[in-house]
C-alpha cells in the first residue's frame, strides 16, 4: 500500500501518473523477486492503463497476481485500487538476472 501525500500530486492536484506506474512496477517487481527466490531482477516491460484519478490523501493498494513464471521470466498483473475503485491496471514482464560478482 502507498499513502499518497502532497508530494505525489500533479499540476491538477491529483496523484501523478508516474507515481502510479512506479508503485505498480515496485509491487510487481517485489512479487517477482519473492516468487523467483532470486535477488536481482529487471523490468523488461510494463504496460499501464490509467482508469480513474487518485486523490491526494487516499491509500493506494496493489495486489499483484503471477500469471506465469519460467526459469528466466515472470509475468505479473496488478490492479491499483482505492477501496473498491480501480485507479490503474498494469501488467509487467520481469527478467531474472544472473548474480553479478
Amino acid at each position: 500500500a502507498l499513502a499518497t501525500e502532497d508530494k505525489h500530486h500533479n499540476r491538477r492536484g491529483l496523484v501523478q501518473g508516474g507515481v502510479l506506474m512506479t508503485f505498480a512496477d515496485r509491487s510487481c517487481g517485489m512479487t517477482a523477486r519473492f516468487v523467483s527466490g532470486k535477488p536481482t531482477l529487471a523490468t523488461v516491460q510494463l504496460d499501464t492503463h490509467f482508469v480513474e484519478a487518485g486523490k491526494i490523501g487516499e491509500v493506494l493498494v496493489s495486489k499483484p497476481h503471477v500469471v506465469r513464471a519460467t526459469r528466466s521470466l515472470i509475468f505479473i498483473t496488478t490492479e491499483v485500487t482505492v477501496d473498491k475503485r480501480c485507479i490503474a491496471m498494469a501488467s509487467g514482464v520481469f527478467k531474472i538476472l544472473k548474480n553479478e560478482g
